[in-house]
């Protein structure tokens, strides 16, 4: 073997274990804001490696204000519920740099369950407000999408699927929708596991891509797909370094980690 044959193949490997490392670090999404009134205030989500969980700090500013911090944390790091361990990267009673005092760290492992965390004031009934939903202009997979809104009482969510004409590619939107803009097709199962592109929900946070789901009273949220796999690349897929090399096997490795930079599976509505 040359070589240029003996760095390919070491690069192969090295974005085989690379995604397979991606695969097993799937963590739960969770609300991700400094310095708010209530978690609940939060409009951000981030994905959380598999190795965190989601957190919620609260604390109190040198000028006696209460705020919350919420994100990622390492699991092995949490303690128990409104912990003091001195084994936790924050406690309770704890001084941080900036003089604030830190009264509260908790974590959870749940999709969006630091959204009333810290024993903080929850979102109020779904039944009395609108749905939580996504809401972006353009992203490049159902999953996309990282900003929450509240939408009108009177309002679903929705995701829809489009072209871009200026690069051919496919995109998706999402946010509030009136029901009468869903074509009377509106889907109120929470427990349904995979959702058709162009559609409308009435639940919080349905209108996203797959997601790792665990039993939360927070439904889980549905894929943005018409077949039982989902066409979406791991990280990974995008750098140059790593991604050159996975489509010479579509069959195993391009078509499982890489599928729509291979161009090798159906999404919502295109055969990429």
């Amino acid at each position: 073997m040359d070589v240029l044959g003996s760095i390919q193949e070491v690069l192969r490997c090295l974005t085989i274990f690379l995604l397979m490392q991606q695969v097993e670090s799937a963590g739960p999404v969770c609300m991700s804001c400094s310095r708010l009134p209530l978690p609940s205030d939060c409009s951000h989500v981030i994905s959380c490696g598999g190795y965190q969980s989601c957190l919620t700090r609260q604390f109190v500013s040198p000028s006696g204000t209460i705020f919350f911090d919420t994100g990622c944390f390492d699991t092995a790091k949490c303690g128990t519920k409104r912990s003091t361990s001195s084994n936790d990267t924050f406690h309770a009673d704890a001084y941080d740099v900036s003089g604030d005092v830190i009264t509260c760290v908790e974590c959870c492992q749940d999709n969006y369950c630091n959204i009333k965390g810290c024993g903080s004031t929850p979102p109020v009934p779904l039944n009395v407000r609108g749905p939580l939903c996504f809401r972006c202009d353009t992203t490049e997979s159902p999953d996309g999408c990282e900003t929450v809104t509240t939408c009108g009482k009177d309002q679903v969510c929705y995701i829809e699927s489009y072209i871009n004409p200026l690069n051919g590619q496919e995109r998706y939107r999402s946010g509030c929708r009136s029901v009468s803009m869903c074509g009377g097709s509106v889907i109120n199962d929470s427990s349904t596991s995979e959702m058709p592109c162009d559609s409308c929900c009435s639940w919080d946070f349905c209108n996203r891509g797959q997601i790792k789901s665990n039993p939360t009273n927070l439904p889980q949220t549905p894929g943005c797909q018409t077949y039982t796999g989902t066409c979406q690349d791991f990280p990974g897929c995008s750098s140059p370094y790593l991604g050159q090399f996975i489509c010479e096997d579509t069959d195993m490795l391009g078509g499982k980690f890489c599928p729509a930079l291979c161009r090798c599976c159906e999404t919502c509505r295109l055969l990429l």
